[in-house]
């Protein structure tokens, strides 16, 4: 072996070695540290300032020495951080743990480059929620981020930047039109969350071992945007802008999110929120571009809805009926129906009763429905009946089908009892009853009602 391939290989062991020995104490620092974070961080490590500064010392330190060894440093440091911060009054010491957590994220972000993005809006977050931030300054945090990844917004993101943006929309920061912008895209983000977010607690749901809290958890992200979304409607019904301001807004956007399935759907509940979708031709195009570019049960309701105010009727039920059958949920579906049974109560008895039983079939509890078509019956033509008898016989009907209700939620008996008796007050009376000869007969209705009752003794 000559000198050179003598000297190549001493560096090449003395490489390894080195290699080795720098490795050995990453495995060891990591391994006390995870020990720290699973055993030793308890509630003396939150209260105390002793413990406090332990904990920060032993994660700054395996962060100097072993910085990019493993995502885990910090994971498990964030979660001991906001352990620390949370208790904390608001106050000078509560930013200043506030900035340690902030600082950990840029380091993470530094090593592991994946967490960039999601670390940024973590630091607008935990600096809102903890007063080291204003809201200006945390409007202007998630401005920058959701110009250029709006995905990334989780459900709390998404709640704190809508509830700031209505706030400055009150205060009149803004003006109108650049309000209702930014306010709707963040709703529209916000039904493109909540779909995700059904869609991952129906696959949790599916599995054989489900995991609960997750669930939960999802469950209370999704109310929790449900509410921001009804907020949100709320606050720019107060914008003071007419039908054509809208369209104008929605107008100038469309060829730019023609093809966005939330931005659609956002638009058009907008436009009838603010009672600019009947005899409105941009909503019906709108419409129409909607169903053709996805049948769901929201475009075939708005197509429904449409062909109704045409007075197009056989083509309105066709579209109310695709609509409560691609709706997966059995608790909208009913409410889909009884919508629709709504839409007919006062020109199509026959098709508004027939909703209305659909609507009880899909949520059997669905008192409203049984009340409707307790009304149906007592409002039914005169050419229903082929005497005065039966005429009158109707509220009987009535009262007998509200009354269902009670068997159903014993709670609303009161209520019941009294649109009952107003029914029973137009009723026959016994003497009318023995006089017609119809004391215990089964009668039946003929017409729409097609229904049939047994006549009280």
């Amino acid at each position: 072996m000559n000198m050179k391939t003598t000297l190549t290989t001493l560096f090449l062991i003395v490489t390894f070695l080195g290699f080795a020995q720098s490795k050995v104490p990453c495995d060891e620092h990591f391994t006390a540290f995870e020990a720290h974070y699973s055993r030793g961080f308890n509630e003396k490590s939150i209260l105390t300032p002793v413990g406090r500064h332990e904990t920060l010392n032993r994660i700054n330190s395996i962060i100097e020495k072993c910085p990019s060894y493993s995502n885990k440093i910090y994971v498990y440091g964030e979660d001991m951080l906001k352990r620390i911060i949370q208790p904390m009054n608001i106050g000078t010491e509560k930013t200043e743990w506030t900035s340690y957590l902030t600082q950990l994220y840029d380091k993470q972000s530094a090593h592991f480059p994946a967490t960039r993005r999601e670390n940024e809006l973590k630091k607008v977050i935990f600096s809102y929620n903890n007063k080291a931030i204003d809201q200006d300054k945390a409007v202007q945090g998630f401005e920058v981020i959701y110009k250029t990844d709006r995905n990334i917004f989780t459900a709390e993101a998404l709640n704190i930047y809508a509830d700031l943006l209505i706030k400055r929309a009150s205060v009149g920061k803004d003006s109108p039109i650049e309000n209702v912008k930014k306010i709707d895209a963040i709703n529209a983000s916000i039904q493109s969350k909540i779909n995700e977010l059904e869609g991952e607690k129906l696959k949790i749901e599916q599995r054989q071992s489900v995991n609960r809290e997750l669930s939960r958890k999802i469950e209370q992200d999704i109310s929790s945007l449900k509410i921001t979304s009804r907020n949100i409607s709320a606050s720019l019904k107060g914008a003071n802008l007419d039908c054509n301001m809208w369209n104008n807004l929605y107008r100038e956007d469309l060829n730019q999110y023609k093809t966005d399935i939330f931005w659609l759907e956002n638009t058009l509940e907008r436009l009838k929120t603010q009672n600019c979708s009947r005899n409105n031709e941009f909503f019906e195009k709108l419409a129409m571009h909607y169903y053709e570019l996805k049948k769901t049960s929201k475009s075939a309701f708005y197509m429904g809805e449409i062909a109704q105010s045409k007075r197009e009727i056989e083509k309105a039920t066709v579209y109310f009926n695709e609509s409560a059958r691609l709706e997966t949920n059995p608790t909208e579906k009913a409410n889909l129906y009884y919508r629709t049974a709504n839409f007919y109560k006062s020109n199509n008895k026959a098709q508004a009763k027939e909703f209305a039983l659909k609507a009880i079939e899909h949520a059997p509890e669905m008192i409203e429905a049984y009340i409707m078509l307790s009304k149906l019956y007592a409002e039914a033509e005169a050419e229903c009946f082929s005497n005065e008898f039966e005429k009158k016989a109707k509220y009987l009907l009535a009262s007998q089908t509200v009354e269902r209700i009670i068997a159903i939620n014993p709670k609303y008996e009161k209520t019941v009892k009294k649109l009952s008796d107003s029914f029973m007050e137009k009723a026959p009376t016994k003497t009318e009853i023995k006089k017609a000869k119809m004391r215990g007969k089964t009668l039946k209705f003929g017409c729409w009602i097609n229904q049939s009752i047994v006549v009280p003794k």
